[in-house]
């Protein structure tokens, strides 16, 4: 995916570098060990950026800012495998008190937890 990666130093203005990643603290990475030796050097923001298959300009970035928006992209992803997996592991736990029954509840759970983390690397795959 490509990135817009937003940065300042000291007597220059904002610049833009476009980086090819696959999340936005790679893009952030990639940018800081290329210009992060500059005075006053500092990252304003991340945003992903989405190409048209017919135009090779850049379109408008996508508002993943990862220091003003509420929510960085790797944070949506990370609280989708946490719940699916917590409440997987929950579901599987109760089912180990209601054994005859419990089996198909310790199925359910993993399977619940297995397709949350399966959602979750789909969301971060796609930048969120």
């Amino acid at each position: 995916m490509k990135f817009e990666v937003k940065w300042t130093a000291n007597n220059q203005g904002i610049e833009s570098d476009y980086v090819e990643s696959l999340n936005n603290f790679g893009a952030e990475a990639q940018v800081v060990s290329m210009r992060g030796n500059m005075p006053g050097f500092r990252v304003i923001g991340v945003y992903g950026v989405r190409e048209s298959s017919n135009d090779n300009s850049h379109s408008t970035p996508t508002t993943s800012n990862t220091q003003d928006g509420i929510f960085d992209d790797e944070e949506l992803s990370t609280m989708v495998a946490a719940t699916s997996v917590t409440a997987g592991g929950l579901i599987a736990i109760v089912g180990l008190f209601m054994l005859p029954v419990g089996i198909i509840a310790g199925v359910i759970g993993g399977l619940v937890g297995w397709l949350g983390w399966k959602l979750a690397t789909w969301l971060q795959d796609r930048g969120w």
